[in-house]
This record gives C-alpha cells, structure tokens and sequence, in this order.
C-alpha cells in the first residue's frame, strides 16, 4: 500500500532556506510555524510540524541539548509492499511515479537540481535522488528504504565535511555524513521566485 501527499509550495521554500541558514532548531523552528502547526509529540530531539495536505516536517536534533538540527525531514511517500516481491510488485509504477511527480514540484519551485543520481540499495532496482546545494546545507529529494519500507523524502542537512561526495547507498550517506566545521551561518530567509 502506498501512502503520498503533496508537496507544498510553502514546504519546498522552507527547506531550502534551511539549506541556506543555521542549522540551529529555535531559528529552524520559528521558520517552521508560519508554514506548519507544531505537534504536541514534539520532544527535545524531535520537533514535528504538521504541514498543509498531511505531510509532517521532523526536525531532528544532531545534539543532545536540542540546540542543533542534523537534518530537516519531510516524508512525502511510504509505501508498505506488504511482503511482495518490490521488482514485479504492482505498485512499484505508483512508488516511482511518486518520485517523478515530487521532483516535478520541486523543480518548478527550485529549478533544475545540482546533482542526480541514483544507487541499488538492498533492493534489485534503484533509488533516486536529486540535490539542489545551498550556501550552509543541502535539499535532496531522495527514495529511500528507512525502516525497511521504501518512501520517499525532502531531506535538508548541513553540508558534509568532506563535500558533496556521496557513496551508496545515497540514504546512509545522507544520514551519516560528518556535518562540515565553521560554516557561515547566514539569517535564515526564504528565498524569492525568480
């Protein structure tokens, strides 16, 4: 079974000003709540908004005080193949045309990403991904297979301290990454359409 939502417009514009600001969780935050409303199953190292058409944006702490953001995750798609073999499984089609229709939007908000790729994973076809660098972090719109279910999400994290140097799978890079030393930590704004 395949669950998605929309991207919103507002979502889109949100990540990619983290990917261009301080990866602090007050300043994350209050960017967050004029696009989301905060959910009570917030804690110290989880802060959760629920955003317009179901999605949920999880800022997850990199610190144990709460006071850094490792990554900005929003879930746009999960897909539970409930057991099936994922290569013929019939709504393999609706898992990657999700993607497509998620890339679609961000494209429209964004352009074109910076860099695309994709890696086997544990499965026998692949996930793709799709990054737009910022000035202190980066947007990458990612299918993944987090908790042993494929989905797919918009990831915003600090840029890496060894660059934009991915290994496979893309997913556990993303998540384990170093996060880069002393990068500029501009005012977070969002930026405009162009």
């Amino acid at each position: 079974m395949i669950e998605s939502h929309s991207v919103p417009s507002a979502a889109v514009w949100l990540m990619r000003a983290y990917a261009d600001g301080p990866f602090d969780a007050a300043t994350m935050c209050r960017a967050a709540e004029p696009v989301g409303t905060r959910s009570p199953m917030s804690d110290q190292c989880s802060t959760f908004f629920d955003l317009p058409g179901g999605a949920v944006l999880h800022l997850a702490a990199e610190d144990t005080a709460g006071e850094e953001v490792g990554a900005a995750v929003v879930t746009l798609c999960g897909w539970d193949p409930a057991g099936g073999e994922l290569v013929l499984h019939p709504e393999r089609a609706a898992y990657d045309e999700c993607y497509d229709q998620a890339l679609a939007a961000v494209h429209a908000e964004l352009g074109p990403p910076d860099h695309t790729g994709a890696d086997p994973g544990p499965y026998p076809f692949p996930f793709r991904w799709s990054v737009w660098l910022g000035t202190t972090g980066l947007l990458a719109l990612q299918q993944s297979d987090y908790d042993y279910c494929p989905d797919i999400n918009l990831w915003a994290r600090p840029h890496p301290a060894q660059g934009f140097t991915p290994t496979e799978p893309f997913s556990d890079w993303l998540m384990t990454a170093p996060r880069a030393e002393g990068a500029a930590d501009p005012q977070l704004a969002p930026r405009t359409r162009s």
